[in-house]
């Protein structure tokens, strides 16, 4: 059974093809998805000008997954996400980027 996601860290989940995977935005995960796809700055700044590419979403999110504690290649992650559609990671991305910008994630 999967453990659940601890708001306290951070983490969120998705659940994708009837797997529910929990998401760890560690420093790690963020790094190695910096490492990948460049600034997370940058990245919160192209997903809200709408211009995201399903890479940057795949390679965030696995990071995370990864961080969670799921043993998933990227590309069985990314053919979950494509199987799931891709509009399942929008509120996880959401999360994660909110809180990559200090933010908890709610509206005021």
């Amino acid at each position: 059974m999967a453990q659940a996601a601890n708001i306290e860290r951070g983490e969120t989940s998705i659940c994708l093809t009837g797997k529910t995977y929990r998401l760890r935005p560690s420093f790690h995960a963020l790094v190695t998805a910096e490492a990948e796809i460049g600034s997370l700055i940058a990245l919160v700044e192209r997903a809200s000008s709408g211009e995201l590419a399903i890479n940057d979403i795949v390679v965030l999110l696995h990071a995370c997954a990864l961080a969670g504690g799921h043993d998933v290649s990227r590309d069985a992650f990314a053919a979950a996400v494509l199987r799931a559609g891709i509009g399942r990671t929008i509120e996880p991305l959401r999360v994660i980027l909110g809180n990559i910008m200090g933010s908890d994630g709610t509206a005021d």
